[in-house]
Order: C-alpha cells, then sequence, then structure tokens
C-alpha cells in the first residue's frame, strides 16, 4: 500500500492560522485509492472587549467512498471559548455522518451530533489565610444520532472545588447521565443489558489531594451511585514519599 500524508497551515493576525490537510490511501490490486480532505481555521484574540480572552475554530473534513456508497461522508464541528478569570466558558459542536472513513487512521463514532457547552466560575479570595480559589463548574455532553434521537446526556456539576494557600485541593462533582444503548452491552461477565435500553442514573464523586511538595503527599477519590441497571463503587488512593531532593516514590 502507497499512503501520502500532507498538511498546510498558515498564519495570519497574531494567534489565528487557517490550513487544509489531504491524506491518501492507495491499495495493492484493483481497489481504487481512498481520499480524506479537510479545511480548518481558528481566530483567537487576546482584545476581546478590551482586554478578554476569546478563541472561535471550526473544520470541515470529506471522505471518499467505496463503489456502490455515496453521500453522508462528512465531518465538520466547532468551538467557540472565551477562557478568561473569573469566568470560563465554551461551547462545541460537532457531526460525523455514516459514511465518514478516513484513508488514513480512524475515528471511534460515525453517525451522530454532538453538543458539549461549560461554563465555570472562579473565586479568589483577598488576603485569605487559608484559601486561595474556590471554583464552581458545570458542563454538558450531549449526543444525538443524525435524527436527534437522544445517544446520551451526561451533566458535570462540579459543586465545589476548594484550594488552599499551601496547595491541597478538595472537590465535591455530581454527574446525572442518560443512555440510550445502540447495540448489546456487556456490563459484567455473563450480565447483557439489551440495545435499546434507556438508563438514568447519576454518580457522586468526592476527591482530595495534597500538595507534591509535601514529604508524604495522598488523593484519595471515592465515586458512587446508580449505574445502568445497579449500583457501582469506585475509589483509590494514591501515595507519593519525597525522601529527599530527586528521589520520589509513587
Amino acid at each position: 500500500e502507497d499512503f501520502t500524508v500532507l498538511r498546510l497551515k498558515r498564519r495570519w493576525l497574531s494567534q489565528s492560522y487557517f490550513g487544509g490537510m489531504l491524506t491518501r490511501r492507495d491499495p495493492s490490486g484493483n481497489a481504487k485509492a481512498l481520499y480524506t480532505m479537510g479545511v480548518d481555521g481558528l481566530f483567537s484574540t487576546r482584545h476581546f472587549l478590551g482586554t478578554q480572552n476569546f478563541e472561535g475554530g471550526a473544520f470541515l473534513m470529506s471522505t471518499s467512498t467505496p463503489e456502490g456508497i455515496s453521500g453522508d461522508r462528512l465531518a465538520f464541528g466547532g468551538e467557540l471559548s472565551f477562557p478568561n478569570d473569573p469566568w470560563d466558558a465554551s461551547f462545541a459542536f460537532r457531526e460525523v455522518q455514516g459514511n465518514f472513513d478516513p484513508a488514513v487512521g480512524f475515528v471511534s463514532q460515525v453517525d451522530y451530533r454532538r453538543y458539549n457547552p461549560s461554563v465555570s466560575y472562579a473565586l479568589r479570595p483577598q488576603k485569605h489565610p487559608w484559601i486561595r480559589r474556590v471554583s464552581f463548574d458545570a458542563a454538558v455532553d450531549f449526543q444525538t444520532d443524525l435524527s436527534n434521537e437522544t445517544l446520551t446526556r451526561k451533566f458535570e456539576f462540579q459543586v465545589l472545588e476548594v484550594e488552599s494557600q499551601s496547595g491541597d485541593n478538595f472537590s465535591i462533582s455530581i454527574t446525572p447521565e442518560r443512555e440510550r444503548l445502540v447495540e448489546d452491552f456487556e456490563i459484567h461477565e455473563g450480565i447483557i443489558l439489551p440495545a435499546g435500553g434507556i438508563y438514568d442514573f447519576t454518580r457522586y464523586h468526592f476527591e482530595a489531594s495534597t500538595a507534591n511538595r509535601r514529604i508524604v503527599a495522598v488523593s484519595p477519590e471515592v465515586e458512587f451511585g446508580h449505574f445502568y441497571s445497579g449500583t457501582r463503587l469506585d475509589y483509590s488512593l494514591d501515595l507519593n514519599l519525597r525522601l529527599r531532593t530527586g528521589l520520589i516514590i509513587y
């Protein structure tokens, strides 16, 4: 087989760019060569509304298809981002059509649309003796098929994250989720959830970590709640020992 990969990128303004790419895969024998073509761009500025950061990007890709297959061979999307302090917000969209099949590489999922809005707020108490930063986050992962039937709807609420002046952290998260299975799912050996089933469940997550500069640094983590048709408990504990400068045991 012969492979060709071409990437062109042109910078414009101070932080932005536009570009294009082409891949080609030519199998041996009489099979025709397969192509993937795409264009993308990013606009980025540090002067939005005067002194704020803003980014906007988009891409469009198309693939050739084997004989007898036509249409539905695009992948496209974009993202708007407002990465600032105290507010940080973004919105991303992506669609991958059913016959999108890149000539080089792979795609993990086709025939879906995905929407990802998120927003966070960080509070920095002035001259507080213990607390450096308190933040709150909310994000959504919403996926549908191309008929706009819901596949996955996942909310991630970081109810609280606290960072101390010493670098220690503590956070609490709640994640309500809905998923419609598009194929049979073996959730455990011998236990199969059938395709078409719709499951609603909520997970709770607690995490803490001490600063890595400490002689003994620990990071406990626990998550529990419903999981598809049952319940699930996950927990872990990381331990780091800093015996001396340059010698750390994980």
